[in-house]
């Protein structure tokens, strides 16, 4: 931060850069990859109109256009099909957002840990005495971040379409967030990129007895078995 000598304690991120143990107290730190702010580690960087401070790092590999969005559902959808989990995306709807637009959508379910919300509405008609269920999905997430950032969060609001499609949605938060934060965890494994390796980082060590206590106890109970058995769990129980 400041380009002076360490002495004494310092402080090193999960990226390896080192800092004074004080610039942890006085800087600001990205939103997104949790970088504190400067122009030696990340050249920098801004706060947005929704209040983030967002590093130059994030904001330059961010991604922008609408097509890029839907590109990013195909590609998650196609990936975590591959790891077993099937999802038909084909009428899903991708809306990125500012932290304020996704606190609107999310409501009394919104908390400042959460990159992505899933919108569901559906009803169940009969017509000619045949049941038809029609849905509207919307999977809303934060704008101005890296396309590995968005895809983790796309992969973590997809689990929750098949939650939403093949249980009766009564698990607990801390099973349901845990579940689908374990997608995302799946989902990053499969990719050979180093960024994943600290974004599966930053998950594990997440201190939300939901998100990051979920994901944990998720692990431990299904790590390294197959996903067919964490799926056929969430259909018949509520808690972990």
């Amino acid at each position: 931060v400041c380009g002076e000598a360490l002495e004494g304690e310092y402080f090193v991120d999960l990226y390896g850069n080192k800092y004074h143990t004080e610039h942890m107290r006085e800087s600001n730190r990205c939103d997104n990859c949790d970088r504190i702010i400067c122009e030696h580690v990340t050249g920098g960087g801004k706060q947005l109109g929704d209040g983030r401070f967002m590093c130059n790092l994030c904001l330059m590999n961010a991604v922008k256009s609408a097509g890029a969005y839907n590109f990013l559902l195909t590609k998650v959808t196609d990936r975590l099909r591959g790891l077993g989990l099937n999802i038909n995306s084909k009428d899903l709807i991708i809306k990125p957002v500012d932290r304020s637009g996704l606190r609107a959508v999310a409501g009394s379910m919104y908390s400042s840990n959460i990159k992505g919300f899933c919108s569901i509405n559906s009803e169940s008609g009969v017509d000619n005495g045949r049941v038809i269920k029609n849905e509207d999905i919307t999977i809303y997430v934060l704008n101005n971040i890296p396309s590995l950032y968005t895809e983790t969060t796309i992969a973590h609001e997809l689990m929750h379409v098949w939650l939403h499609r093949n249980t009766i949605n009564n698990q607990s938060d801390q099973l349901m967030e845990g579940s689908c934060h374990y997608i995302s965890y799946l989902y990053l494994n499969s990719v050979n990129d180093e960024n994943a390796k600290q974004i599966i980082k930053m998950m594990l060590l997440d201190t939300n007895p939901v998100y990051g206590g979920g994901l944990r106890k998720v692990r431990e109970k299904f790590g390294g078995k197959y996903l067919v058995e964490l799926l056929n769990y969430l259909k018949s129980n509520t808690s972990l």
